[in-house]
């Protein structure tokens, strides 16, 4: 159980590496209207446990 939770927890920070590589990329290209879009769905996919998106998904999902 211990080393389930330790891969999990390797997995989340792996994914806001990510997450934070991604919007630090926007920030610099001031694409203010893609964040605003990008942080709506973290916090959709924040809200529903089950959400597991990678950042590419959440970058080129059609609104």
């Amino acid at each position: 159980m211990l080393s389930e939770q330790y891969r999990q927890s390797e997995r989340l920070r792996h994914d806001m590496k990510n997450h934070i590589i991604a919007l630090s990329a926007l920030s610099r290209n001031k694409e203010w209207e893609k964040i605003d879009s990008y942080l709506k769905n973290m916090e959709g996919i924040a809200l529903d446990a089950d959400g597991d998106m990678t950042v590419d998904e959440l970058l080129y999902q059609e609104a």
